[in-house]
Order: structure tokens, then sequence, then C-alpha cells
């Protein structure tokens, strides 16, 4: 291999692997190999597999007994201010009519509290539901936007979409504009989605159903929006008849504040939809984001939910309504509960979890009754992410599931009351260098006693059990093997071969691109 690629002066793998073959396989640097295998952690190299690494575990939250709690609903928003741990929720839909109640829950406390049992009293808007709302964590301002109409309430009234604003501080509602429509911003609609820029003080509001009178054979969507809060003026930034943004309903739009730019993917119109675009607000311009791995992108889907982490630059998707492809009935569609993770560096998608069953198998009790270790599958819920403390809370929805009939007969009116904590976590780095720190030292210990017993035993004694996770079973009997067969293992006797053997099980820990390639190398030599 060496003399291959000094022959033909092609990298046919990593210099940083070269060297560490060298340092391990050749030199039996243990030591050396430690520092290779640090620094690699920490210049990336291990990142694509860490990042498969993913877990997502649930935790339902359970208020103290006797204190008040939102009920069930669904079409509901919820935003977070995560300077102080609070998260909002405002009105919703509990499978008969709209609600108006607000409510604050405090992470600290472990507490809801109703701030509002109906907020058209307070001077604030009246009941609604797949409306939006975002928080200001600067000026401690909630904006709310758009609402849901059934055809018979809409038939006789003329439709205004009127903008709100609550100040936490003050306690106060105040009304922005009776019907932004005739203002230059959106007519009435609804599912749309709506995220706000502090440093610019700019709301962008991005698709949704326009509402009107009359029933249509086809259905008129509302485009991107751009609000500047200071001056109170609205611009239309692209039209949904743009054919690189195209509008829908229920899909998820984050905005990245360092980058300028709102994520936008999934989503309705007419049909389910798999796209995942990038605006860039500072050139007014739309990509498409092709995904390295096109296999591994979340499935078309309708209200699944999405947040974004700056710091670790990924986004997090929980899906919600999707097409189950394998059945014939085109009318069937159901609730599946998969967390996906998007890394923004690696341009890559992974699963973190999924949830095996559906809707009808398995429906999470609220604080009545027993709860489950996992939420059940449900669409039309909400889900806010505290960047500070790394959690998501998700609340209620519709549990879904079942074909358009079984939806209309039996399960048309449920909705859930549940509350859940979301942890999404992946190795840390002193969990990664422990563990490399075990195998490392663990295949020192072996190489030593071949040639010195006496002298393994003490590093085993020193060295080894260290870095040995005791409370790992498999880790900890892997550790008791090592001090039983270091007199008695026959098996290895190689020095070459053990070392082998350890750079072998290192290299699932880098990526592909970096190893010799699998295949013959004679396909790697120019021909002459």
């Amino acid at each position: 291999f060496e003399s291959l690629q000094k022959r033909t002066k092609i990298q046919l793998e990593h210099p940083m692997l070269t060297q560490l073959h060298h340092k391990l396989v050749e030199c039996g640097d243990f030591d050396e190999v430690e520092v290779l295998l640090d620094n690699a952690f920490h210049d990336g190299y291990m990142e694509e597999y860490t990042s498969k690494q993913y877990t997502a575990k649930w935790e339902q939250i359970q208020v103290p007994d006797g204190s008040s709690r939102p009920g069930t609903r669904g079409g509901h928003p919820m935003c977070i201010d995560e300077a102080v741990g609070k998260v909002y929720l405002f009105g919703g839909w509990d499978g008969k009519n709209d609600l108006a109640d607000f409510w604050e829950y405090s992470s600290e406390t472990n507490v809801w509290q109703c701030i509002s049992s109906d907020t058209e009293m307070n001077n604030g808007p009246c009941r609604r539901s797949c409306h939006k709302m975002v928080l200001d964590s600067q000026h401690k301002l909630i904006y709310v936007l758009g609402r849901y109409l059934e055809q018979r309430a809409r038939e006789n009234m003329k439709l205004k979409s009127d903008f709100y604003c609550y100040d936490i501080g003050c306690d106060q509602w105040s009304l922005i504009s009776s019907d932004t429509g005739s203002e230059g911003g959106p007519d009435l609609i609804y599912d749309h989605q709506m995220v706000l820029d502090t440093d610019s003080q700019c709301i962008y509001i991005f698709g949704g159903k326009i509402l009107s009178n009359q029933t249509r054979p086809e259905a008129d969507y509302s485009g991107l929006y751009r609000y500047h809060i200071p001056s109170n003026e609205w611009k239309v930034l692209k039209p949904d008849n743009d054919p690189l943004l195209r509008s829908r309903i229920g899909h998820s739009m984050l905005y990245h504040p360092p980058k300028k730019q709102l994520f936008v993917f999934a989503g309705q119109r007419e049909l389910f939809l798999d796209d995942f675009l990038v605006y860039n607000i500072e050139t007014d311009t739309v990509e498409q984001v092709m995904c390295v791995d096109e296999t591994k992108v979340p499935e078309s889907g309708f209200t699944m939910r999405a947040t974004i982490d700056t710091e670790h630059e990924e986004i997090h998707m929980m899906s919600g309504l999707s097409k189950d492809h394998r059945n014939e009935n085109k009318d069937f569609s159901d609730a599946r509960t998969k967390i996906y993770v998007y890394s923004l560096r690696r341009n890559k998608w992974n699963e973190a979890l999924r949830h095996r069953g559906n809707s009808r198998q398995k429906v999470t009790k609220n604080s009545s009754g027993s709860s489950t270790s996992e939420p059940c599958p449900r669409y039309a819920h909400m889900l806010v992410y505290d960047s500070t403390t790394k959690l998501h809370y998700m609340f209620g929805g519709n549990p879904g599931g079942g074909t358009a009939v079984e939806q209309r007969n039996t399960e048309r009116d449920r909705r859930l009351d549940d509350f859940w904590c979301l942890k999404i976590e992946r190795p840390a780095y002193r969990d990664m260098r422990r563990m490399l720190q075990y195998m490392v030292r663990k295949f020192k210990f072996l190489d030593m006693s071949l040639s010195d017993p006496v002298g393994a035993l003490l590093y085993l004694q020193q060295h080894v059990e260290q870095v040995v996770d005791h409370r790992n079973a498999v880790e900890e009997a892997s550790f008791q093997e090592l001090v039983v067969g270091v007199f008695n293992d026959s098996t290895r006797n190689d020095t070459y071969a053990i070392r082998t053997e350890l750079f072998d099980v290192l290299m699932q820990y880098f990526p592909d691109s970096m190893a010799q390639p699998k295949d013959n190398l004679e396909d790697y030599v120019p021909p002459v």
C-alpha cells in the first residue's frame, strides 16, 4: 500500500490515519495513539460517528396534585422564554370548540398558571385554533396572528386578519391591527408559520391557507411576508406563485440568526411535501437543500414540528401526520413518532428515535391515569425548545390514525392533554474520550502481557482500571476477563495481530472517505 501510494502519488488514505497506523501497528506507541485520537475528536473527524449515536429520551411531566393545567387540545401554539424557563400556550381546539385560555408554565416550579381563561375578556384575541405566536425575548412581548373558522361561521361575516401583542411584564393585550390584509400584510390565514428576528425586530410569516366566505375548488395560499415591528410596516417578500418557494400548510419554518436564513420543509399543498428549502434574507434568494444521503431524509408529512440549535448547528424534527405508502387506501394517513436530527455542518439527517406502533395502538394517559415512557404518535401538537437546557417541551395534539371514515366516526373529537419533556443526546466528549482510552489501554495491556505479564498486571491496575466504567455491566465483564485471562489466553500470541486488531476497531470511528479504498487497489493505478 505504502509503495503504491509513493509510486502513483495518489492519496489513498487520510494522512492522519497513516500516522495512526504507523504509531500503533509499526511502533506500538499506545500513548501517542491516545494523543492522536484526542486530536482527531477535536478536529471533527469523529463527528460522523457521534452523529449516528443520538438518543432521544422522553419524560412525562407530572404537575403537583391539585394544581391547574391546560385541558385537551390540538392546533394550539406555544412559545418559550429561555431566559426564565417559561412556556406559553394559548387557545387551540378541544375537539368540539375553539379555546381562548392563556397559560404559562414555569420549568423552575413545575407549575402551570392560567393567565386568562378568556383572553377576549382582557382585550385580547377571541377563541381560536390553527393560529401562531412568537415571543420577543428582548422586550418580553408575544405576537399572535391567524385563526381557522368553520365554513358555516364565515359565510356571512367580513373576514379580517387581526394581529395582537401581549406584554408579559404589564400583563396587557393590545391590538396592533384589526386587519393586516388591508395594510399590506397577509389576509386571514391558518396553519401558517411565524418566526421572529429579535435583532432586526422583524417577524416572518410564511404559508397558510387564506380563508374565504365561499367554498372554492382550489384553495388560496399565502406567501412570505415580513413585518417590521418599529415601523409597523408589512412587505411581501415572496408571493404565493413563486416557483422556488411554494406556499403550503402544516409545514415547519425555523430562523437561524447568525446565518440570516429561514429553513422551510415538509407540509401539504394538496399532496404531502418533502422538500427542504433555505431562504436567504439578505440576498432574497431561495435554495433547495440536497442532502448527502437522501435515503435518510424524513418522509413527507404534515404538522411535523421542528426546532433549531444554532450552538450545535442542528435541526431537530418530530414527525406528525405522514402518508403510509405501503397501504393502497389513498385516504390513509397516520401519525408516527420519529425524531430526526439534521446536521447543518454535514448536511445530513439521522434518525434518533422511532416509535414502532401507531396512534391507535398506544394512547398516552393524562395526569389522572397511568403514564407511559413515551408519548403516543400524534399530529397538531406543539413542540418548543430551550437551547440553554437542551430540553424540548411538547403538549397535546391529535392522536389521529385510521382512515378518513374512522376519523369522522370514532376519533374526530379526541384530543390529548399530556405534557412531555424530550432530551436529545449524543455521546459527550468526555464519554467518548474515556471509551477510546479504555480501548487503547486494554490492547496495550494485551500487547504487554506477551512479553511482561507481571508488568502488564501492574499496568492493568494503575492505568486501565481508572478508565473503566464499572457501572457498565458489559465493560466491567470485559475488564474482569482481562484479569483472569492474562496468564491463560493463548489465542493472542502475536503483537502485530493485536495492534492490527485495535487499528481495525478504531477505523469504525472514522468516515469511510478517510480510510483506504476497499476496492482493488490496481483500479487506482492510472494506465501507462
